[in-house]
């Protein structure tokens, strides 16, 4: 029921639209959306993801539902939320938010996408991209991000430009371009290291169930003493 309500209270201003990323017949990302966000929510579907991000730049859609970026992937989808904009669409919302025991590798978790700033939560996930010199290392950053005390790891790097990689890490915590942390790590490497920080959205960092001690209830009447 949580969820519908989240739907509608997002539908307040505007009418709530979802594009969904969906290829090859698989319609798990679609699922997903609907059951976060309400199953009356019109929604509509695309083959790429890019389309997806499309639809929200082109006002076509509220909301995106795109696949949570994995080392293995081909596509640096990504690189289309590095836009300067303030208006420009951010991640703020990792699907399924509680996941299950026995949630199997092959399962892709999705983001949501849309162009409204992330809030905190106090426990928060956030993935920003580094525009580095082609031949600094993932060795060297990862020192730096250790230093200014920061959690990191690393997703992906792409190879766009040939003097150029994008490094997509995965920050724990709220990170943003006013965090200390990261001012602390983008001074010490310098420009000359770091040409750009790209922001890219944060999100509650989801419950896994595995993790989650339940203790039993000891109710009055089973242990009162006859």
């Amino acid at each position: 029921m949580w969820r519908i309500i989240i739907g509608a209270s997002t539908s307040v201003e505007s009418q709530l639209r979802l594009s969904v990323y969906s290829a090859d017949g698989n319609n798990d990302f679609y699922w997903l959306g609907r059951e976060y966000f309400g199953a009356s929510t019109p929604t509509s579907k695309q083959p790429q993801i890019k389309r997806v991000i499309g639809d929200i730049m082109d006002g076509k859609a509220t909301v995106g539902i795109v696949p949570s970026p994995r080392s293995s992937d081909s596509d640096y989808w990504w690189t289309s939320l590095m836009e300067a904009s303030k208006d420009k669409p951010q991640i703020f919302a990792c699907i399924p938010f509680i996941h299950p025991d026995g949630l199997g590798k092959d399962v892709t978790p999705a983001l949501a996408v849309a162009c409204i700033a992330p809030e905190p939560t106090g426990d928060d996930t956030s993935l920003i991209v580094l525009e580095t010199d082609f031949n600094v290392s993932a060795n060297r950053l990862q020192t730096a991000f250790s230093t200014a005390k920061l959690e990191a790891s690393w997703i992906q790097v792409a190879n766009i430009l040939p003097s150029i990689r994008h490094h997509l890490i995965e920050v724990k915590g709220f990170i943003n371009a006013d965090h200390p942390g990261m001012k602390s790590l983008l001074s010490a490497l310098g420009s000359s290291v770091v040409y750009n920080a790209h922001y890219l959205g944060s999100y509650a960092t989801p419950i896994m169930m595995s993790n989650v001690e339940i203790k039993p209830t000891l109710h009055a009447a089973g242990n009162s003493k006859k």
